[in-house]
């Protein structure tokens, strides 16, 4: 029988090879390369579990058709992600709020203030004006105020206002002995324009 080496190379071929004679611990290691697939070869039945990690996805790789549905949980959304852009009109409802909103016709935006003032009345003085501040200032005067004193001897009516506060005019019966109380009020109306965010940065 003729060794291999005494061949020549028109007669090594393929065809000299019966089928199934060339097994794995005849090819020297690195000798497979990719060249040597076909199309279409390599399957997931090939790739063992866990095999292809984050680095061998390409980046914009992974489209909303590759996520299966509710596989998006709350923990994956980074703080701050949500902003009212993603929000749809009318998607917030008063149940989705952790507060009790004022409700104004128009769906007008609504600012709600209210408050408690002692009073007291000087000697014989039939009336006394309290001030009451606001914590935020409303954007005109328009507002609405409503008061009531802790005590059926006194009546309040509204004086003045401005947009930061407003003065209310407490007066007792001239028969009563009683010399203060408390004011309580609330006020609603229309809140301060604020100027927009200057987003510029500086040195």
């Amino acid at each position: 029988m003729k060794k291999l080496e005494q061949l020549t190379e028109e007669t090594r071929g393929a065809g000299q090879l019966t089928d199934g004679s060339i097994t794995g611990e005849k090819l020297a290691l690195g000798s497979i390369g990719t060249k040597h697939l076909t199309e279409g070869s390599v399957g997931s039945a090939e790739l063992q579990d866990e095999a292809v990690d984050a680095s061998k996805i390409t980046s914009f790789a992974i489209q909303s058709r590759h996520l299966e549905e509710d596989s998006v949980q709350s923990y994956h959304i980074a703080q701050g992600a949500v902003t009212g852009d993603h929000l749809a009109p009318g998607s917030v409802n008063p149940e989705h709020l952790s507060f009790s909103p004022v409700q104004s016709a128009g769906n007008r935006e609504v600012l709600q203030q209210f408050g408690m003032t002692a009073f007291m009345f000087n000697g014989d003085a039939q009336s006394v004006e309290v001030t009451v501040s606001f914590d935020e200032s409303f954007g005109h005067t328009g507002y609405v105020l409503v008061a009531m004193t802790n005590q059926p001897y006194f009546h309040a009516s509204l004086k003045n206002r401005s947009g930061g506060d407003a003065t209310i005019e407490v007066v007792r019966l001239r028969e009563t002995p009683h010399f203060y109380g408390v004011l309580s009020w609330i006020a609603l109306g229309s809140p301060l324009v604020k100027p927009a965010a200057d987003h510029r940065v500086f040195d």
